[in-house]
């Protein structure tokens, strides 16, 4: 099964958090104060303050460090905890962003994920002012956050929103979310195009290219998306309710070969 539906990928994003909390820590921490000093902390002026991010979405790592991905103002930032969210290092810039709105809300955040192998993998979304027509972009740090990539966009094209990524036990780097570009395509022909598409993507790579799979149906709502979660053979599991022409109800289906 290599196309799966999108939207509530949080609940496996809450059980990889766990097993990966669940891992202990496999090497030692710096200190907040070693920490400032490798990564820098933000320009003074933006006030890259935890405390004043709209919202913070939380992330472990297999080292046990646990790193938070926000935004305040005009930039994306994180910063890590090594004492389960007591105390948090200095935070630092993943990017900084002009001419557009970064979707930060409690339904859009930005995000960051912690592969194996050290690799962090930071997403978020971009979109005009008066507009819910997205962006999603994604960076990529191999040092540990003293550096990341320049942010490129997901997929071509606008019309993505509500990103969120899941690793799969073989290492497998899944993302999802809501788009809209078939129905900026729709409209263009003339045609009608109701609510949203969902599409997939995965990499083999940590990222740094991926494969795009697209979902046919349509949701005139995103939380009312499907909910997935991958146990610990490696087996998905996929739930969703449906109230379409065809069937309603709630749905249940699972995949052995990922």
């Amino acid at each position: 099964m290599k196309r799966l539906t999108l939207a509530a990928l949080i609940s496996l994003a809450a059980s990889v958090a766990i097993a990966q909390e669940k891992s202990g820590a496999e090497a030692s921490m710096q200190s907040a104060g070693s920490a400032h000093k490798a990564h820098g902390a933000a320009p003074a002026g933006a006030e890259p303050k935890l405390e004043c991010a709209p919202t913070a979405t939380p992330v472990f790592a297999k080292d046990g460090r646990l790193w938070v991905a926000f935004s305040v103002g005009d930039a994306v930032y994180a910063t890590f905890s090594k004492d389960m969210g007591k105390s948090f290092a200095p935070p630092f810039t993943v990017a900084k962003i002009e001419g557009a709105t970064i979707d930060d809300n409690s339904e859009a955040r930005p995000k960051l994920v912690s592969l194996d192998d050290g690799t962090l993998v930071a997403s978020f979304t971009t979109r005009p002012a008066k507009s819910y027509n997205g962006t999603i972009f994604v960076a990529r740090s191999t040092d540990g956050g003293r550096s990341f990539s320049k942010p490129q966009p997901l997929v071509d094209g606008v019309g993505q929103r509500f990103e969120i990524f899941a690793l799969s036990p073989k290492g497998r780097l899944y993302v999802a979310w809501l788009d809209k570009r078939n129905a900026e395509k729709a409209k263009t022909e003339g045609r009608a195009f109701e609510g949203s598409g969902a599409a997939v993507a995965w990499s083999d790579d940590g990222g740094v290219s991926g494969r795009v799979g697209e979902d046919e149906w349509a949701t005139t709502c995103p939380h009312h998306g499907p909910s997935l979660a991958i146990d610990s053979d490696g087996q998905w599991h996929v739930a969703w309710f449906a109230h379409g022409k065809k069937r309603q109800g709630l749905f249940y289906v699972f995949s052995r070969d990922g």
